[in-house]
């Protein structure tokens, strides 16, 4: 009996872990504009429009 609870509650670790580290990887990618080619001014309002312009 000790074994199953042994057993069931490393699974349940195993699964809530790997469901976290899904969670923390996907709520940290963020989109960013291509800026290739652009000028600073092009690229400042670019970014800007995207919502990720601000510094400070």
């Amino acid at each position: 009996m000790t074994v199953l609870v042994v057993g069931a509650s490393g699974l349940l670790f195993g699964l809530f872990g790997v469901a976290g580290l899904q969670v923390a990887l996907r709520l940290r990618e963020v989109d960013v504009p291509d800026l290739a080619g652009q000028t600073l001014v092009d690229a400042t309002e670019t970014l800007t429009a995207a919502g990720a312009g601000g510094a400070g």
